[in-house]
């Protein structure tokens, strides 16, 4: 029993120094990363394990062997936790979420508290010695938990491996394969008893387990953050990437090459860039260009090289941009080359269906631009129409006036200077008020809104200058606090001003009636004079300019002279 002692504790001791001495390098050559402590935590654990059961092979009494058998499995327990939390993170480049850290933590913290506590149930040894342990029921269930960690752990392991097999060899495949097995099977042979050692080798086989994987990583820098996730991000990369060393050698190549050759198997195969480009020849158009410009970039070593391209992917054209570059170190030497396909298909896309939206909108502007111009036309000629009605209206309106006033002075020329020289003032005035009024009218300067009293008092101005040519004008209305829109202001103001004219000019009528009332949101304006009349109305520029002005309020015209004597109008304008 005593050579069973010291060869347990041999080699319990010689394993432990050999993995503080070999984790001690790693720490301080390796890249510092989560992933590295994180190795480093399941190693520590591991030397703890070692550790633990030296003094529990030396210790004096049974009493102090429990003791360092209660510190041993703290790393017992917690060990297949801690290595499955090492390779999901290894795997997943993430910790395990929430639920399962408590799970996987909680359950060997149970079994940890039930060694702590087994001096009242033995329910997990039955007997703790020197020289050996004998185990109850619950000492299986942790073992089986275990079991399940360490099985997660290397199945994860495993799908590193394939999930790398074009960047390990044999060699590495080999060792990975061999450190699996060795803690297994030497756990099942202790526990089961399968095999007389002597004493468990079970952390041994472990810490080699974990020193090969340890070596592997670091001597093909599986640790290094760089390596572990450089075919994630150019997985993540949203365009084809190919890196290519000095000699044309493939050196990387991310799956969206593969969905844009559309060649999965034969990618596997090509080693050179010329080995693609054979691949991709008879899909690309124009291939000749598109060589002859790659080939001279990489026979002159240029910079970079930029150019459009189309490809044949899954029987329809898209449309891509190869971007060659130089990949150069940090002296300034060229170490390769990277290509970078991307796929512009979309944008082309967009940018036709924008152009043609910009090809409907030049049409759609040149055809707003005729229409401006005929709508520029319209306005010039409407308002030009307005300026003339207004001219017609004013200016014939003082001309009448001024030219009767004026056959009133021929008459009494020599009989009455004080009547010649009211009359002359009576013209003078009028001449200066009809400008005064053509002059506003031409600046637009009127309100939006006026009152019925204001038209009621403009229109006894307008009758008083007609009065002081001899004819009499009988003014019916009533006064009230009424809001009319101009329009419809100038409107009636107007129509008796021409029909004044009219009266005076045309129908040398002596007696003019007008009556303006409102009647139910409209205006009803009668005019009638004792005028010449006509059998046959003959519509001059005031009729017309009377039923413009009407036909644009939506009003209601009538005019004529019944019986060929005198004349009437009447208008109804809504407000």
């Amino acid at each position: 029993m005593s050579h069973e002692i010291f060869y347990a504790t041999f080699f319990y001791t010689l394993s432990a120094f050999i993995s503080i001495a070999i984790n001690a390098t790693f720490y301080l050559k390796a890249r510092k990363s989560n992933l590295l402590f994180m190795f480093l935590k399941a190693q520590g654990l591991m030397i703890l394990w070692l550790l633990a059961k030296v003094v529990t092979k030396t210790v004096a009494s049974n009493e102090d062997a429990w003791i360092w058998v209660v510190i041993q499995y703290i790393g017992v327990c917690y060990f297949g936790t801690v290595f499955f939390e090492f390779t999901y993170y290894y795997k997943k480049f993430r910790l395990p979420s929430r639920l399962i850290r408590i799970l996987i933590y909680g359950i060997p913290t149970i079994n940890f508290m039930m060694v702590l506590t087994n001096n009242y149930h033995y329910l997990f040894f039955t007997s703790v010695t020197i020289y050996q342990n004998n185990y109850g029921f619950w000492f299986y269930i942790h073992t089986a938990f275990s079991y399940i960690m360490v099985a997660c752990s290397y199945y994860l392991l495993i799908r590193i491996l394939m999930d790398r097999k074009d960047e390990v060899s044999w060699i590495q495949s080999v060792l990975f394969n061999f450190g699996l097995l060795l803690p297994i099977v030497a756990n099942i042979i202790h526990v089961f008893r399968l095999i007389k050692i002597g004493f468990d080798i079970t952390p041994i086989m472990f810490n080699i387990t974990l020193v090969i994987f340890g070596y592997v990583a670091y001597r093909y820098r599986f640790l290094d953050i760089k390596m572990v996730t450089r075919s994630m991000i150019l997985g993540n990369i949203h365009e084809g990437i190919i890196i290519m060393d000095n000699n044309r050698r493939i050196v990387e190549k991310n799956n969206i090459i593969e969905d844009i050759t559309q060649s999965h198997e034969k990618l596997k195969l090509i080693e050179t860039i010329d080995d693609f480009i054979e691949i991709v020849r008879p899909k690309i158009e124009d291939f000749e260009n598109l060589h002859e410009g790659i080939s001279r970039c990489l026979d002159n070593n240029d910079n970079r090289f930029t150019t459009e391209f189309r490809m044949l992917v899954q029987n329809q054209w898209h449309c891509y941009i190869l971007k060659l570059e130089k990949i150069i170190d940090h002296s300034k030497d060229t170490i390769g080359y990277v290509f970078r396909i991307i796929d512009i298909t979309k944008y082309k896309a967009l940018l036709m269906s924008l152009e043609a939206k910009n090809n409907d909108l030049l049409v759609v502007n040149r055809q707003l631009s005729d229409h401006l111009n005929i709508t520029k036309q319209l306005a010039i000629a409407k308002e030009r129409n307005r300026i003339s009605k207004e001219v017609h209206d004013i200016l014939g309106h003082s001309v009448t006036l001024v030219i009767s006033l004026l056959e009133s002075c021929k008459y009494n020329i020599g009989n009455n200077k004080d009547f010649l020289k009211e009359k002359t003032t009576q013209s003078k005035a009028i001449i200066r008020g009809g400008f005064l009024e053509l002059k506003k009218s031409m600046k637009s300067q009127s309100k939006d809104i006026m009152d019925m009293n204001s038209l009621i008092d403009d229109l006894e101005r307008l009758i008083d200058d007609y009065e002081k040519s001899g004819v009499n004008v009988d003014f019916y209305y009533k006064r009230a606090d009424l809001q009319l829109p101009m329009q419809v202001y100038d409107g009636l103001y107007r129509i008796c001003q021409e029909a004044l004219t009219n009266a005076l000019k045309h129908g040398h009528a002596k007696n003019i009636t007008i009556r303006i009332k409102y009647i139910a949101r409209k205006m009803d304006l009668v005019i009638i004079d004792d005028g010449t009349g006509s059998h046959q109305v003959v519509k001059g520029n005031g009729l017309k300019g009377m039923e413009t002005r009407v036909a644009e309020l939506s009003g209601f015209l009538s005019f004529g002279s019944p019986d060929g004597q005198g004349f009437n109008i009447h208008a109804v304008l809504p407000i």
